[in-house]
């Protein structure tokens, strides 16, 4: 019924500028997790000669100390952004990941398009309250709050 309570909220991306480099996101944990969102928002996407601005995909690894090995996941990729998609946002859910590690990609072409953001969203916590990863300046909930003062 919560949603801050039972999700745990993680900026895994900063923005990036348009360009040809992949914007990888980090690793987020799966233990404790059933499934984890991740959430790209798209910037202002480059005109021609662009054919596709980006492609959000999620890799999974078992470890995560040097040398990490991502291996993509089957079917993560995202519907590619055109170069008349500013301002959308891109969207992939894995849930019962067989990695514990997961992590987003954007996969830039051409001269690629700005992306604002990657936020991961990992849900179905084994326990709760979940806590908030330290990218997470605020979270408040409030039941039933009545009028007034904010």
């Amino acid at each position: 019924m919560n949603l801050t309570q039972g999700v745990k909220f993680t900026r895994v991306a900063n923005a990036a500028a348009a360009g040809s480099t992949d914007v990888t996101g980090s690793a987020v944990d799966m233990t404790g997790f059933q499934a984890a969102t991740f959430v790209c928002a798209l910037g202002a996407m480059s005109g021609s000669p662009v054919t596709t601005a980006g492609v959000l995909k999620v890799q999974g690894s078992d470890q995560d100390t040097s040398p990490i090995v991502w291996s993509d996941l089957e079917g993560t990729a995202s519907t590619s952004a055109g170069t008349s998609d500013d301002n959308k946002l891109l969207i992939v859910e894995v849930a019962q990941p067989r990695y514990r590690y997961l992590r987003a990609v954007v996969d830039r072409t051409g001269s690629g398009g700005a992306v604002d953001g990657i936020i991961a969203m990992q849900s179905g916590a084994a326990a709760e309250p979940v806590t908030q990863d330290s990218t997470v300046l605020s979270c408040e909930s409030h039941l039933a709050p009545a009028a007034g003062t904010a």
